[in-house]
């Protein structure tokens, strides 16, 4: 990935830039410096820069230049093509602004603009608050702020606010003004739920004036926001909880829509589990049971289980076609428990839920499985966003395989670490799925016993 700046950094910001440079860097996004567009030649799919460089791309993404608003270039209060309305501090307020010179009959709209109508000003170093909506009032009424400029609230002071996605369900923000540069916050998920509230609530804050610039707080005073679970959830963020039914009637939907996944089993399982002596082996969330299917070749007594009756028709319909014996069970896996201590291996394959919903899951898996036997999981490793391909958009749902092995062992002393890999099917930089592969094996609880046994009555053995 590319990022093309038209001046000598990321930035004009320089605050900006020294946060945003470790992260560039981090997500592999080459950085290319004075590079101003000037031809697109999309037969070759190039871009060419007025400085005579050249860069090969896939996908294009152009930011156009800045326009003022139709409602000032229209008016003839900012002449030119860019539409910059130059404005005068003494009259800037807080719910509204007047031009530098007067115009008969109108007033300035509140500070809010529309997010579909660009801001009507804009400096390269600063953007002081919109100061036009798509309306304007007659001479002689006040705007929706009912207060006229005056000694105390007439007077800009360049004073921004404004929130700076980072992605991966995080943010920060920018506050400043004409005599304080900003000093944006360390980027976390707080500044990113708060952009989301913001829009959401926006049009009954801002435009009246009800909310202003945000104030850190004062030293040693704080507020808590206690926000439901499904606020907070990256990706799905003003979302309301999904029931179990719509989200089984989705996944009937998907695979309705034909086999989504690969024509083969996960070669990440393939691979850790072709050296097993077969037993008897459960597999949750087998999806359309292609997983399944291979474990009853390799001559695994196989259990699968999947809350999709559509995907599961359709293993069975890929072990009939092989004339293999697989059991078929629909269970809601967020309520079902497998029974205890009963499998020589237990597989997940690609499970990747909400943190809260995911650790029970996996906890009864692992209380399923018997003594001397093996949990697998293979899940899509947190390097996958940045360096792999596929797997769920939301970051919180991945893992390693560090974190969910140390969970489990912890929660069931029983179950010991075997593996816990990551595991690239290409080299870098190519791209490519990108696994966390778990192993874990319960001791012989029998063999344990007796050893105790042992210990504490020696004089009987």
């Amino acid at each position: 990935m590319h990022f093309c700046s038209s001046i000598g950094r990321a930035c004009t910001i320089e605050s900006v830039r020294e946060m945003a440079r470790p992260i560039l860097e981090k997500r592999g996004i080459e950085l290319h410096t004075f590079f101003n567009v000037e031809t697109i030649d999309p037969e070759r799919k190039v871009v060419q820069s007025l400085e005579g460089d050249e860069l090969a791309y896939g996908l294009l993404i152009l930011v156009p230049p800045h326009r003022g608003a139709r409602l000032v270039t229209d008016s003839g209060l900012a002449p030119g093509a860019a539409g910059c309305l130059r404005i005068a501090g003494r009259f800037r307020s807080r719910g509204f602004a007047r031009p530098t010179r007067p115009v008969p009959g109108c007033r300035a709209g509140p500070m809010s603009t529309p997010s579909t109508t660009p801001r009507i000003c804009r400096s390269p170093r600063l953007a002081p608050r919109p100061i036009s909506n798509r309306r304007s009032w007659p001479s002689g009424s006040l705007p929706p702020t009912g207060r006229e400029p005056d000694a105390k609230h007439g007077v800009y002071t360049g004073r921004v606010m404004c929130f700076f996605e980072i992605g991966y369900g995080k943010g920060t923000h920018l506050r400043l003004d004409y005599n304080h540069p900003p000093n944006p916050p360390r980027p976390n998920r707080f500044w990113h739920v708060g952009k989301i509230l913001f829009n959401k609530t926006y049009w009954h804050t801002v435009p009246r004036s009800r909310v202003g610039p945000f104030a850190p707080p004062s030293p040693g005073r704080g507020i808590l926001i206690r926000l439901p679970p499904w606020i907070c959830r990256g990706g799905e963020i003003g979302r309301r909880p999904v029931t179990d039914d719509q989200r089984r009637t989705d996944w009937n939907k998907r695979h309705a829509a034909g086999d989504f996944e690969d024509i083969g089993p996960n070669p990440t399982l393939v691979a850790a589990a072709s050296g097993l002596a077969p037993g008897r082996a459960l597999e949750l969330a087998v999806g359309s049971g292609t997983n399944a299917v291979w474990l009853a070749s390799q001559g695994w007594q196989t259990t699968a289980v999947d809350w999709s009756p559509v995907g599961l028709a359709n293993g069975r319909a890929k072990a009939d076609a092989a004339r293999l014996q697989v059991e078929w069970l629909e269970r809601n896996l967020l309520k079902w428990s497998p029974p205890a201590r009963a499998y020589d291996l237990v597989v997940i394959v690609y499970l990747h839920l909400e943190p809260e919903e995911r650790r029970p899951v996996y906890a009864r898996a692992a209380a399923a499985v018997a003594p001397g036997g093996r949990l697998l999981i293979v899940g899509h490793d947190r390097l996958n966003a940045m360096e792999g391909e596929g797997g769920p958009p939301d970051p919180a749902r991945l893992f390693t395989a560090d974190e969910i092995g140390r969970e489990l062992a912890t929660a069931d002393p029983g179950l010991t670490v075997e593996r816990a890999d990551v595991v690239r099917r290409v080299p870098p930089p190519g791209r490519a799925p990108i696994d966390a592969l778990l192993v874990l094996r319960r001791g012989d609880e029998r063999k344990a016993y007796r050893s105790g046994k042992r210990e504490m009555l020696p004089w009987l053995y």
